[in-house]
């Protein structure tokens, strides 16, 4: 019986020692997986840190952006304007009453103008001729 003590006391310790490299090699493996796990995490710390860095310049960036366009759009609408100012004074410049209108006034200033100059002219000439060198008419006499 102590033969068979002995076997089984052999036994178990041979298991007991199979049984604590195996726990060994499981904490092991434990440990190895908890590293990765804590590497892993490191690394998106490590992402998100730079993430972060990136960000603010981006929003700030983004900002400007949606600023200049603000501002392209009220020159744009300002531009809009002017040139439906412009069209409009085209279209009457256009228009034959306006031009017809403006063409008449034109020629009544210069028509005006021209019989002064001339009435002026034969003033001078009068003037010049002295009161001898007119017909009972009142006409210049043109020898």
């Amino acid at each position: 019986m102590q033969a068979l003590q002995a076997v089984l006391l052999i036994a178990a310790s041979i298991a007991l020692v199979v049984i604590a490299a195996a726990f060994a090699v499981l904490v092991r493996g434990v440990l190895r997986e908890l590293q990765k796990i804590g590497q892993a995490s490191e690394d998106l710390s490590s992402l998100l840190k730079a993430t972060e860095d990136e960000l603010a310049p981006t929003i700030r960036n983004a900002r400007s952006a949606v600023s200049n366009i603000d501002r392209l759009i009220a020159s744009v609408t300002e531009t809009a304007e002017k040139i439906d100012r412009i069209a409009g004074g085209a279209e009457r410049l256009f228009d034959g009453t306006y031009v017809g209108s403006t063409a008449a006034r034109a020629v009544k200033s210069a028509s005006a103008g021209l019989l002064s100059v001339y009435e002026g002219v034969r003033q001078g000439i009068r003037t010049l001729r002295g009161p001898n060198d007119t017909d009972k008419g009142g006409k210049i006499d043109e020898q």
